[in-house]
């Protein structure tokens, strides 16, 4: 195939055969015409019996390309003189492959042409020659923690929180001094599963358990529902997930969230991943009440410790409204 934004100027596709390519180009039209198949190139050479160059049937083109006849002739102004042609052609039967790279899906091998880089003719648009470009950018340099320190220790801000409805404080207030960084950072909870609190647990001290994933209650508190979604397999990142278990998790993000509102009355189930505690993978589920404007947001997660917990028989109750839903949507 002659890809159309490919082909020089007064260059036509005049037919594909099962055994053949065969171009027309003007006479104009510099003669030194490859072909590409699969990464080896082929001259193209003068055909011997220019009445074999008949256009092919549409059926083997494809619906998708259509007639070339049909194309919209180009404005009276954009014209050009017609140019005499003669024929070019190679064979092809032992070069058949799959184009990596396909634009349309033909019956018979796909091919790519183009023209060589060779000096245009007088009056004839040149094209360079296709080819793969090497594109690479450099990495970055990352700031360092003591350049940003360096950056923003004396240059702290005050954000107007007196004008956040959902700020959980009032009064004068003011950032603390920001410390200089660390030589490493403190290890978390079970690093290298070693004294993991979550892996030491049993499958009774779980809401939910399936074969690969545990859901745990966190509560009563403040919020109507806090749970927490955990591989039973230490990982530490979701980076560090299977592809398969990685697919597993955000279908099951999916049902815990929807478990979570059919308790009713809730406003909005904020799903978070922050993981500077404890290594053992884990999300939270918090669901914060409906309609109450000031635990909207971020800040609920705060609210969370300062409201005062939820009464443990309504906690009970969410929990058990929760399971319902979980075990009627289990695969």
């Amino acid at each position: 195939m002659l890809r159309v934004r490919e082909r020089p100027t007064g260059s036509r596709i005049v037919g594909v055969p099962r055994h053949h390519v065969r171009v027309q180009v003007g006479k104009r039209v510099a003669e030194d015409f490859v072909v590409h198949l699969d990464g080896v190139e082929r001259g193209l050479e003068r055909a011997a019996h220019l009445e074999h160059l008949e256009p092919v049937p549409r059926s083997l083109i494809g619906r998708e390309l259509g007639r070339f006849r049909d194309v919209t002739a180009a404005p009276r102004r954009d014209r050009v003189p017609a140019l005499p042609f003669i024929a070019l052609e190679v064979r092809v039967d032992d070069f058949a492959a799959e184009d990596p790279h396909p634009e349309v899906v033909l019956l018979g091998p796909p091919l790519g042409a183009h023209s060589a880089a060779l000096a245009p003719a007088e009056g004839v648009e040149g094209l360079g020659p296709l080819h793969w470009g090497d594109v690479s950018i450099a990495p970055t340099l990352a700031e360092t923690p003591e350049q940003f320190y360096e950056r923003v220790a004396d240059d702290l801000r005050m954000p107007p929180v007196d004008e956040w409805d959902t700020f959980p404080f009032g009064g004068d207030l003011r950032p603390r001094a920001l410390q200089p960084p660390v030589a490493r950072e403190e290890p978390r909870y079970g690093e290298a599963g070693v004294d993991c609190r979550a892996c030491g647990k049993t499958d009774e001290d779980y809401l939910w358990t399936t074969e690969r994933w545990r859901l745990l209650a966190v509560g009563p508190t403040g919020l109507p529902v806090v749970l927490i979604l955990e591989p039973r397999e230490h990982y530490a990142e979701p980076g560090d997930l299977p592809e398969e278990l990685a697919a597993e998790c955000g279908v099951l993000l999916g049902r815990i969230e929807r478990a979570i509102r059919s308790v009713g009355e809730i406003g909005r189930v904020h799903v978070c991943r922050w993981g500077d505690g404890s290594e053992h993978l884990h999300w939270w589920f918090m669901a914060r009440p409906a309609r109450i404007p000031q635990l909207v947001g971020s800040f609920a997660a705060i609210w969370d410790d300062i409201v005062p917990p939820i009464p443990k028989e309504i906690w009970d109750e969410n929990l058990d409204a929760v399971l319902a839903v979980l075990a009627d949507s289990s695969p």
